[in-house]
């Protein structure tokens, strides 16, 4: 290059910066090619974002629909999973993927591909799918990039252990003679009212919702309602909890793949306030597979009566005492792969309310010369049988709050907002479900269990 050329050059240079006529103008636009380049980049890493988002959800939905399908179920009972059925599913996951995508995802990332893998490890069966796209860009093509590659991946498992024994602790403590709703509700105040009047007696001049059982015999101080309540068929909340377990059972033993597949065991707190003892358990049935002995079993179940209305200020929700109790009772905990390895399930149906005499480590203050304690659940009695290997689902029918009642005012009241938290913390994870008062249970208790011996989830 000539001398004359650069010095040429360099004279032009300095009358450029010289100049100040339009010279903002002419900078402005050499700025505005940079920000412009970012803003196009921007759009175009967004809309791949989106797109991946889409195709990523399309993955998860592919991924559960192979380990929550309950032909798996069928297979494994059966002669078990072959390595050509894995593949199979593997394929049936790849389409499953390209059915769920969008047709204007599809064209907006070229037809993405994927990429399936299935399978079975002892008693867990997982699926993988990993996929690919490419997006056409709209402003980087300027900058040499004519298509942004979109990947992902989705990976799902589960347990597909099948024998289990289910354990049924029912919560029958006298809070559950309490009206299954408000149309039952209504007629049991109208009943019990016209009972106070005919009996010419100055209490629950108002009506009881309650079906309260006491065995006293004394016709001027018993709140015996518990007989009228039977006699005109009126629905309590421990008859919700019967229904919806016998329905359960119907479940069970249609989906079962073996004669063996569920063992049942029975518990409540015990007949009556009298014979609740330290343990605060009472065993109905254990490990019972003939489904009608263990439907009469539940059918059997009452509300705790008392001898006469004051005793025991009706201490009778030992619940801490029945887990703990219950935990002792249960030695073999398996992974259910087999008959003789089976895993061990409690379904605690509660409305949450402890009351129990001598509580070590209460919650809330103490009454009754300090030896009564009504407080919410103590779940670590849960953790220690989750450690274990226990799996715990909760079904709560939340406790309705009583504003008459000087016993919820002054002793449950001020705890109430702890006990669905206590009970949450008892649950194993994804085994709650609460249940307000006057809903159906039978639904909320099937969806409990399905979940509960088949426990799927998302890995990736």
């Amino acid at each position: 290059m000539s001398r004359q050329f650069l010095t040429s050059a360099r004279r032009l240079l300095r009358h450029f910066f010289r100049e100040r006529h339009g010279h903002l103008g002419v900078m402005t636009g050499l700025m505005m090619l940079p920000l412009m380049a970012f803003v196009g980049v921007a759009v175009d890493l967004s809309h791949a974002y989106s797109l991946r988002t889409a195709l990523r959800e399309a993955a998860d939905t592919a991924v559960l629909d192979i380990v929550s399908n309950s032909s798996l179920q069928e297979l494994y009972q059966g002669n078990g999973i072959t390595p050509g059925q894995l593949v199979n599913l593997a394929r049936r996951a790849e389409r499953v993927f390209s059915e769920q995508i969008p047709d204007n995802v599809k064209n907006q990332s070229n037809h993405p591909s994927a990429r399936a893998n299935v399978t079975l490890t002892g008693t867990t069966i997982s699926a993988s799918l990993s996929f690919t796209g490419d997006m056409p860009t709209s402003f980087v093509h300027i900058i040499g990039f004519n298509t942004l590659r979109i990947t992902g991946e989705a990976a799902s498992s589960s347990n597909m252990s099948l024998f289990t024994d289910v354990h049924f602790l029912f919560d029958n403590s006298p809070s559950m003679a309490i009206a299954a709703n408000d149309a039952e509700r209504l007629r049991m105040v109208q009943m019990t009212k016209d009972y106070e009047r005919a009996m010419k007696r100055g209490f629950n001049l108002n009506g009881c919702a309650f079906a309260c059982h006491d065995l006293s015999g004394n016709q001027q101080t018993a709140e015996n309602y518990f007989p009228l309540a039977r006699a005109a068929g009126i629905k309590l909340r421990i008859d919700t909890m019967k229904d919806a377990v016998t329905q359960l059972l119907d479940v069970a033993a249609a989906s079962a793949g073996d004669p063996d597949q569920f063992r049942y065991s029975v518990y409540d707190l015990g007949d009556s306030l009298t014979t609740v003892n330290r343990n605060g358990l009472e065993i109905r049935t254990r490990y019972e597979k003939d489904i009608a002995k263990v439907k009469r079993t539940v059918a059997a179940i009452e509300p705790m009566s008392t001898p006469y209305a004051s005793f025991n200020s009706k201490a009778g929700s030992p619940l801490d005492f029945a887990l703990a109790f219950l935990d002792y009772m249960i030695n073999t905990i398996g992974n259910g792969s087999t008959k003789n390895n089976r895993q061990q399930l409690v379904i605690f149906m509660t409305d949450g309310v402890a009351n129990a005499m001598n509580i070590q480590g209460c919650t809330t203050p103490t009454w009754s010369n300090g030896q009564q304690c009504t407080a919410p659940i103590l779940y670590e009695n849960c953790n220690e049988m989750k450690k274990r290997g226990i799996r715990i689902a909760v079904l709560y029918t939340v406790y309705q709050p009583m504003p008459f009642s000087p016993y919820y005012v002054q002793r449950v009241s001020p705890f109430a907002p702890q006990i669905r938290p206590a009970l949450e913390a008892c649950a194993s994870p994804g085994l709650f479900r609460n249940v307000e008062y006057g809903e159906s249970l039978d639904d909320a208790l099937k969806a409990l269990f399905k979940r509960s011996i088949q426990y799927v989830r998302l890995t990736q």
